[in-house]
């Protein structure tokens, strides 16, 4: 099955992939969030797609219909797509994917990635994911991750990512990294952690989080400045929002703690705190545009 459309065959140095996948992996759009920021600072062209057919249910991922500036209607369908990035004073160049968790074809689709990464010379590859847990909402974002290569898993624990300790249903970066252990690849995996009680989409604080490991683990010099300032911007309106909720406030308050706070803990409903801060969050969106 050939899904992957190629519109340039870029010549690059030992690439390293980072991907992203939007859906069940990406809470908060912390990790497609991250992506589309590093899209928009680096010198990046798009050079690949993975076609949607053979990979998604669309009655349950429905393709959108929108108008365009001309007045006339098109469908927009599940976008995989692939970047690359020539970095004249790294070890290597980098291949972007931002994509979508498929529903279909799993390993077929890992290895259309991968065939074509190993035909560009590629080094390892970096996946990026968020999940929602028990964490303060403000401060040091909690990173988690893993690799299947004893060196780049020493390098996570040198930077205070913890390796993760999951066990149950998995994402499509798990089937990468099996793809990628078959066929001898190093990989790894960085998670952040957003807050469960406040699940705010976009969140820039978890994304910014993501990227400051990813950008000290490949050496890589991204421009952080906007998306740290939105970061506090969001964490100045959820404590705001937050300050009108006694109900919050104690459960936020037992997080600090650390203790109290648990998973087997009802979780304060914060339904209204969304809602204030989606004004916010629309009025952020508008101001910058979906440069992704």
């Amino acid at each position: 099955m050939d899904s992957m459309v190629m519109h340039e065959r870029p010549v690059l140095r030992t690439p390293t992939i980072i991907a992203a996948f939007a859906g069940w992996p990406d809470a908060a759009e912390s990790a497609t969030g991250a992506m589309r920021y590093i899209l928009r600072k680096l010198k990046t062209r798009r050079f690949a797609e993975i076609l949607p057919e053979p990979f998604y249910n669309f009655s349950q991922l429905r393709p959108l219909t929108v108008i365009r500036e001309n007045g006339q209607r098109a469908m927009v369908w599940p976008t995989n797509e692939l970047f690359y990035c020539k970095g004249d004073d790294s070890p290597g160049d980098l291949i972007l994917l931002l994509g979508t968790e498929p529903h279909l074809l799993w390993q077929t689709y890992v290895r259309s990635i991968l065939d074509l990464a190993e035909e560009t010379g590629i080094r390892q590859v970096v996946t990026l994911g968020g999940l929602y847990d028990n964490v303060l909402y403000k401060g040091e974002v909690t990173v988690t991750g893993l690799s299947n290569s004893e060196g780049l898993a020493a390098r996570l624990a040198d930077m205070g990512v913890k390796p993760t300790t999951y066990q149950g249903p998995t994402s499509i970066h798990s089937a990468l990294r099996e793809e990628c252990n078959q066929r001898g690849i190093h990989c790894a995996s960085l998670w952040g952690h957003a807050p469960s009680y406040v699940q705010v989409v976009p969140n820039f604080n978890v994304s910014y989080g993501i990227i400051l490991k990813l950008s000290r683990f490949l050496k890589l010099e991204v421009d952080l400045t906007e998306i740290r300032a939105n970061a506090m911007n969001l964490e100045e309106q959820i404590e705001r929002a937050i300050s009108k909720d006694p109900e919050l406030q104690s459960y936020v308050r037992k997080l600090e703690e650390g203790a109290g706070a648990t998973g087997a803990e009802e979780m304060p409903s914060s339904d209204v705190i969304v809602r204030d801060l989606e004004d916010f969050l629309r009025r952020q969106r508008e101001k910058q545009g979906d440069n992704g």
